[in-house]
C-alpha cells in the first residue's frame, strides 16, 4: 500500500514537472511571439507617427490610401497562402513542412508577379487622370510589394515550424534597415511615400531571404506535392478570400470613404487616430500566430469542443489588454497626442478613446476567428464578416457624410461591436453543430500517397 502510494506520488511529482516546462515553453513562444510582432508593428508604428510630422497633409494621406489599398490586395495572399498555411502546415503538412514551404514559395512567386503588375497599371492610370502624389505612392508600393509579401510567408513558415525566436530575430533586422533606411532618406531631404515604400520593401526582402536560408525549404519540390498543395489551399482558401475581403473593409475602408467626403488630409487624420490601435491589433496578430497553429492541431486531435476554453481564454487576454490601453491614453490624452505628432491633427485627438473602444471589439474577435480557422470553417468566418461590412457599408457612408470625422470613427467602433458579436455567435454555433468527437485526418490524395510511399 505504502509502495503504491508513494509511485501515485512520484507520479503526480512527474506530471507536474511537465506541465511546468509545458507552461515555461509556451510563456517562451508567447513572448517571442510578442517580440517578433512588437519589433514589427514598433517599427511600422513609428514609421506612420515620423511620416506623419515629416510629410505634408496630402502626401501622408496619399501613403495612407495606398497602404490600405495593398491590404485591400494582398488579402487574396492572406487567404490563399498564410491562413491556409497556419492551419494545414500543422495538419495535413506536418511531417513534411520543408516540401510544403517550397511548393508555397513557387506559388508566392506567382502571386507577386500578379499583384506588382495590377498595382503598377493602378499607378499609371491614377497619375494619367491628375493624382500624382497617390500616383506616385502607388508606383512605390508595387515595386515593394513582392518583397513584403515574401517576408510574411517567410514568418509564417518559422511559426509553422514552431520557431517564434526566428522570426523575432527576422523582426530585428527588419526594424533596424525599415528605420535606418527612413532617417537616411529625412536626413538626405528625400523623404516621399513612393521612396519610403521602397525601403519598406528592400527591407522586408533582406529579412525574407535570411529567414528562408535558415528554415531551408525544399525549393525543388515534386509535382505532385504543389498539385496537393494548390488544391488544399484554393478549397481551403476560395471561402478565407471572401473573409480576408470582408475582414478588410470594417478596418480599411474609412481611408477610402473619408477622403472621398471629407478630402485627402482627412484620411491621414483618420490613420493618425488608426495608429493609437496599433500596439493592441499588433500584439494580439502575433499572439494569434502562435495560437493557431496548436489550436489547430487541438480540433483536428480532440475535436471542436475542445477549442472553447482556449478561445474564451485568448478572448479574454485580448480584450482585458485593449482595456488596459484605453485607459492609458484616456488618462493621458493630450500628452499622448502631443508626443506622437506634435501640432499636427490636433482637432483629432477628441476621438481618440472612441477610436480605442473600436479596437477592444476587433481583438475580441479575433478569438473565435481563430477558433473557427482552427475547425477549417473559413466560410463561417466570411458570413461574420460579412456582417460587418454590410454594417460598414449602410452606416459608415452616410455617418461621414453627415458628421465628417467623428461619424467616421463612431462608425469604425460601431463596426467592430458587430464583428465580435457575430463572430462569437458563429463560432459557438459552429461547435454546437460539429460536437466534440476528434475528426479524422483527410486521406491524402492518391499521387501524394503514392509519392509518400
Amino acid at each position: 500500500m505504502s509502495n503504491g502510494g508513494c509511485g501515485n506520488c512520484a507520479g503526480k511529482v512527474d506530471a507536474m514537472r511537465i506541465d511546468a516546462r509545458g507552461w515555461r515553453l509556451w510563456l517562451r513562444r508567447g513572448l517571442l511571439a510578442i517580440t517578433d510582432q512588437g519589433l514589427m508593428s514598433g517599427s511600422n508604428f513609428v514609421l506612420s507617427i515620423v511620416l506623419a510630422r515629416w510629410l505634408s497633409a496630402e502626401q501622408y494621406g496619399s501613403y495612407a490610401l495606398a497602404f490600405s489599398i495593398f491590404f485591400f490586395l494582398s488579402a487574396a495572399h492572406q487567404a490563399l497562402l498564410l491562413e491556409p498555411m497556419s492551419v494545414l502546415g500543422t495538419a495535413q503538412y506536418r511531417d513534411r513542412r520543408r516540401e510544403y514551404t517550397g511548393a508555397l514559395l513557387w506559388l508566392q512567386g506567382a502571386f507577386s508577379l500578379v499583384l506588382l503588375a495590377v498595382v503598377a497599371a493602378a499607378a499609371s492610370v491614377t497619375i494619367a487622370v491628375g493624382n500624382a502624389n497617390i500616383g506616385m505612392a502607388l508606383f512605390g508600393l508595387a515595386v515593394a510589394a513582392p518583397g513584403i509579401l515574401l517576408f510574411w510567408l517567410a514568418r509564417m513558415a518559422c511559426y509553422v515550424e514552431f520557431s517564434p525566436a526566428r522570426a523575432a530575430a527576422g523582426a530585428v533586422l527588419y526594424s533596424v534597415l525599415l528605420l535606418g533606411g527612413a532617417a537616411a532618406l529625412s536626413g538626405a531631404h528625400a523623404i516621399s511615400p513612393f521612396r519610403v515604400f521602397l525601403v519598406m520593401g528592400g527591407a522586408a526582402l533582406v529579412v525574407a531571404v535570411s529567414l528562408l536560408a535558415s528554415l531551408r525549404p525544399a525549393v525543388l519540390c515534386s509535382k505532385a506535392l504543389l498539385r496537393d498543395a494548390l488544391g488544399r489551399h484554393w478549397r481551403y482558401g476560395r471561402w478565407a478570400l471572401g473573409s480576408s475581403l470582408v475582414i478588410w473593409a470594417p478596418g480599411n475602408a474609412f481611408y477610402a470613404i473619408t477622403s472621398a467626403f471629407l478630402g485627402i488630409g482627412s484620411a491621414g487624420a483618420f490613420r493618425a487616430l488608426m495608429n493609437l490601435t496599433f500596439p493592441v491589433t499588433h500584439s494580439s496578430n502575433a499572439l494569434s500566430l502562435l495560437f493557431q497553429p496548436q489550436l489547430s492541431r487541438r480540433a483536428s486531435d480532440l475535436g471542436a469542443g475542445a477549442t472553447v476554453k482556449p478561445v474564451m481564454r485568448i478572448a479574454a487576454l485580448y480584450a482585458c489588454g485593449a482595456l488596459l490601453w484605453l485607459g492609458i491614453v484616456a488618462a493621458a490624452t493630450h500628452r499622448i497626442w502631443q508626443l506622437l505628432y506634435g501640432g499636427h491633427y490636433q482637432d483629432a485627438s477628441g476621438l481618440a478613446v472612441l477610436a480605442l473602444a473600436g479596437a477592444v471589439f476587433q481583438v475580441a474577435a479575433y478569438a473565435p476567428a481563430v477558433g473557427l480557422r482552427a475547425l477549417q470553417s473559413p466560410s463561417t468566418v466570411f458570413a461574420a464578416y460579412s456582417i460587418a461590412a454590410g454594417a460598414c457599408l449602410l452606416g459608415g457612408i452616410p455617418a461621414t457624410r453627415l458628421w465628417g470625422l467623428p461619424g467616421a470613427v463612431a462608425s469604425f467602433s460601431g463596426v467592430m461591436l458587430f464583428a465580435f458579436v457575430a463572430t462569437l455567435l458563429l463560432y459557438l454555433h459552429k461547435v454546437r453543430g460539429a460536437g466534440a468527437k476528434p475528426e479524422a485526418h483527410p486521406a491524402p490524395e492518391p499521387a501524394l500517397a503514392a509519392e509518400a510511399s
